[in-house]
Order: structure tokens, then C-alpha cells, then sequence
């Protein structure tokens, strides 16, 4: 019976520090998404929060922490942010407006030449057929004529 409820114990500890650990994972990984998906408003380079260096982004690292473990989500916490600071530190392009024509045109570009190399491989592969149905046939007279001049020429060498 004593072993039995070590085990049970044990297990339920196991299960418990399972769960601790996942929901740390969970919240580091959404903090991530959150640094990464935001520029840091400090004034140097534009810079996600997760690579700028400077005082502000540790500070808005520490904020975002804290909001995370308060229970908000990454997007209201990003909402928030750019409310506060403004659209221009968003670093993620949302699919939508003029910004689809960035998302789109690549690919467009992309069928676009491949339609023309194959268009161009085509065309180079094409046998000459053409050229060659166009000469005219060789008279019976002119195949004498250049079999003489071919025997005169043998005759001179």
C-alpha cells in the first residue's frame, strides 16, 4: 500500500512539473512571436525588440513578460503596442491593401518568365523545315553540267 501511493505521488509530482514546464515553453514561445513581430521604438536602426540592444528593449522584453504571465495574449499585447507607438513599428506585413501586391507579384513574375523561356526553348528547338521545302529542285541539265566541270577540274590537277 505504501509504494502504491509513493507511486501515485511521484506521478502526480511528474505530471505537475510536466505542466510547469510546457506552459514556461508556451510562454516563451509566445514572447518570441511577440519580439519578433514588433520594431523597437528607441530611435537606433530599426530593429526587432528581440535583436536591439538598447535599454528600451529590454524594458518593453521585461513589459511583454509580464503582461504574458498577467494572462493578455500576444495580439493584444502587439494591438496595444502599436496603438501606443504606431503602425510604422509593426514588423510583420499584414495581407491586406497594397501590401498584397508584394505578397502576389513575386509569383507572378516568376510564371511570367518561366512562360518565357519555355516560349524562347520552343522556339529554338523548331527544325528548319521550312527553309529547306523552298529550294527548288535541281534540272537533269544543271546535274550534267557541274558533273562536266567537276571532270574538266579533275583533269587540270
Amino acid at each position: 500500500m505504501k509504494i502504491r501511493t509513493v507511486f501515485l505521488t511521484s506521478l502526480m509530482l511528474s505530471a505537475a512539473l510536466t505542466t510547469v514546464a510546457l506552459s514556461q515553453e508556451s510562454a516563451e514561445s509566445k514572447l518570441e512571436e511577440l519580439m519578433t513581430s514588433v520594431y523597437c521604438h528607441c530611435g537606433c536602426v530599426k530593429e526587432t525588440i528581440e535583436v536591439c540592444v538598447c535599454n528600451t528593449a529590454v524594458g518593453i522584453e521585461g513589459n511583454f513578460r509580464a503582461r504574458l504571465n498577467a494572462g493578455e495574449t500576444v495580439e493584444q499585447i502587439r494591438a496595444d503596442y502599436l496603438e501606443t507607438y504606431g503602425p510604422q513599428f509593426n514588423a510583420l506585413m499584414p495581407a491586406e491593401g497594397i501590401n498584397l501586391v508584394a505578397y502576389i507579384a513575386p509569383g507572378v513574375i516568376l510564371v511570367l518568365i518561366g512562360g518565357v523561356v519555355i516560349a524562347v526553348l520552343q522556339k529554338m528547338r523548331k527544325p528548319k523545315v521550312a527553309a529547306e521545302s523552298q529550294a527548288a529542285p535541281i534540272s537533269d541539265t544543271a546535274v550534267k553540267q557541274i558533273e562536266a566541270d567537276l571532270e574538266k577540274y579533275k583533269q587540270e590537277k
